[in-house]
């Protein structure tokens, strides 16, 4: 809050590297992970996940929202043929 008002290359500069050091703060490994992993595929995941723009994470489908998406499309679609 006290450098809301300021617009300076400095600050921008100094924001920019808080939020790189943000990216880096959620790895969460064991300090011995790289050792004490044997199977090679998560190794090679763990590195991944540790390349910048984290192109290892685990991303999946949110099975309870399409759900809902899917039966609000039905409700939408059956709304619709009711009309007609």
């Amino acid at each position: 809050m006290k450098t809301r008002g300021k617009d300076s290359e400095f600050q921008r500069a100094k924001e920019e590297a808080f939020k790189e050091k943000l990216n880096d703060l959620y790895d969460m490994a064991h300090q011995d992970a790289m050792k004490l992993i044997k199977i090679q595929e998560d190794r090679d995941f763990l590195i991944a996940q540790r390349v910048k723009g984290r192109q290892g994470s685990m991303i999946c489908v949110d099975k309870v929202l399409t759900a809902k998406e899917d039966r609000s499309k039905l409700r939408r679609e059956a709304e619709a043929h009711r009309r007609q």
